[in-house]
């Protein structure tokens, strides 16, 4: 039927570099991805994906961070064609925690300063600290997220030198957090694990798409339309998650899981 979009669009990403078309590669449509059950149909979940490395050996679609992307949608039936383009939003470079900061010290008078440059191509940020930990030796996680931190240039440069954002945290937030989410259990049935900080990097238009489609929370409830498309309406976009990995605790801060006023209950 036409809401799967069957045989009725033809969906093409093309690459440039600098102004020259690279590839132009079609993308596939599929229905294996399986979608939550709700109010709206879920069978067949249709989307169109670039092709995976079987299928454009050896390694798939690889998208580059220094190339640009447009998207050219044409309906079959009726001939329109809708199109958008997107550069690629690069990674932040961390700066604290970094590659020489392996473990987070808690305990300190003043807030711990997560700190990063921006990302060529980012505009809104978002920091998540996911907290790894056994329980009964069964690997769980919380992901700690701190809301969106918008950069000033639109670009994520100012003069070719990445802005420096930053998130401070103070100690008590950290076992505040775990003690809101995890329930007391006898001492030791939980570990802790390690800790991973990511942040997912968005674009000038994706930043926009945002905030004029957050809720409302005044009386009037009509948003203004915005789209990157031309001769549809939807947004064609990027975004990036970059990672740091298997971060500790200090001795200190350990010990203040095991024993602090917000945690000495939970089992670690």
């Amino acid at each position: 039927s036409s809401i799967n979009y069957g045989n009725q669009f033809t969906a093409v990403v093309l690459e440039y570099n600098n102004g020259s078309l690279l590839r132009s590669v079609t993308l596939k449509r599929d229905e294996s991805l399986p979608k939550d059950t709700g109010i709206f149909a879920n069978i067949p979940n249709v989307i169109f994906r670039t092709p995976n490395k079987q299928e454009m050996p050896p390694n798939g679609f690889v998208i580059s961070q220094q190339n640009t992307y447009q998207l050219s949608i044409k309906n079959n039936e009726t001939g329109n064609t809708i199109t958008g383009t997107t550069s690629i939003v690069n990674d932040v470079t961390p700066d604290f925690p970094g590659p020489f900061n392996t473990t987070i010290n808690w305990i300190q008078t003043v807030p711990v300063k997560v700190k990063w440059f921006t990302a060529l191509g980012g505009k809104i940020y978002n920091l998540v600290i996911r907290i790894h930990y056994l329980e009964q030796s069964i690997p769980k996680y919380l992901d700690w997220s701190f809301g969106n931190v918008e950069s000033l240039d639109t670009l994520g440069q100012l003069a070719t030198v990445p802005e420096e954002l930053e998130q401070d945290i103070s100690r008590d937030e950290f076992y505040q957090y775990i003690a809101t989410f995890l329930s007391p259990m006898p001492p030791g049935s939980r570990h802790f694990d390690s800790l991973d900080f990511i942040w997912t990097v968005g674009s000038q238009d994706l930043d926009t798409y945002i905030q004029v489609y957050q809720p409302s929370i005044g009386i009037v409830q009509e948003k203004p339309q915005f789209t990157n498309l031309t001769g549809g309406i939807g947004i064609f976009s990027s975004r990036n998650t970059y990672s740091l990995h298997g971060l500790g605790l200090s001795t200190v801060s350990l010990d203040a899981l095991k024993n602090g006023p917000f945690t000495f209950n939970l089992g670690f």
